[in-house]
């Protein structure tokens, strides 16, 4: 009964926020997050969506501070993370704190478990980092599983990869 009731309201929590309701929305994410028996990956989302709410209101540190508590307390739901990632560095940049973000986009890049999630966008991540090949490279975690699998996705979203790069990822595996 209780997981239906917690589906319900994440549901319902949901069509608010698809509907622009965004003070209705908050408040029933506000409560899947504070339910104890609820605990889990509705609550990482309940608090990544909480962070899009103040996001659309342009509350840029209110968005972060949730961003970043997604990242920080619910670390199991590595979707969620990820994204969490992003939004923390966007947030930051909205804010003027280009050091911050880098430095979370940094944290992003180097997190092994967070390179397989689907659909980040490694490229653009690279991109506003303003890294040459060898700063890639010593932003790299030395894993070669880690390097192999951001090398691949890299080439799935950008189409081509600078050919020192390339060298670079042959040589190490």
């Amino acid at each position: 009964a209780s997981q239906k009731l917690r589906e319900l309201t994440v549901g319902k929590a949901k069509t608010l926020l698809a509907m622009g309701k965004l003070d209705e929305a908050k408040k029933v994410f506000e409560q899947v997050a504070s339910v104890r028996e609820w605990r889990g990956e509705s609550t990482a989302f309940s608090v990544y969506s909480l962070g899009e709410i103040a996001a659309k209101r342009e509350r840029w540190p209110e968005a972060n501070a949730y961003f970043q508590r997604v990242y920080v307390g619910y670390q199991k739901f590595l979707p969620w993370v990820a994204k969490a990632y992003i939004r923390s560095g966007e947030s930051f940049e909205k804010m003027g704190k280009t050091q911050e973000a880098a430095n979370t986009y940094r944290e992003l890049l180097r997190n092994e478990k967070l390179q397989i999630q689907p659909g980040l966008p490694y490229e653009e991540l690279v991109e506003r980092l303003c890294l040459d090949e060898d700063q890639l490279a010593q932003v790299l975690d030395s894993r070669v599983s880690f390097r192999r699998v951001f090398v691949f996705q890299l080439l799935d979203v950008a189409g081509a990869v600078d050919e020192k790069l390339q060298d670079l990822g042959r040589a190490r595996y």
